[in-house]
């Protein structure tokens, strides 16, 4: 039996995490961070999809379209899939 294991990437390589940052109850800093397979897989997709198409936008829609709505929303920032930011403002002169 042949092991395809070795062709395949880590998932961590492929793909990509987002993270969000708000604040919980009681005024604590909460920090989540969310891989784009599990933003696809929750609540907050299926109530995209829904809106979407009440809204008459179906043809609008595409797992890129949902995942860039939900970065804009909730504020999200790349990351790592620890929530260590890939990206960040620019230093220096």
């Amino acid at each position: 039996m042949e092991n395809n294991n070795q062709s395949q990437t880590p998932e961590s390589e492929t793909q990509r995490y987002w993270t969000i940052v708000f604040p919980g109850e009681c005024g604590q800093h909460v920090q989540e961070t969310w891989s784009e397979k599990q933003i696809l897989a929750s609540a907050w997709y299926r109530n995209w999809i829904m809106m979407m198409v009440q809204a008459d936008k179906a043809h609008l829609m595409s797992d890129e379209a949902a995942l860039d709505d939900w970065k804009v929303v909730h504020w999200a920032q790349q990351t790592d899939q620890w929530g260590t930011p890939l990206i960040g403002p620019k230093t220096g002169n």
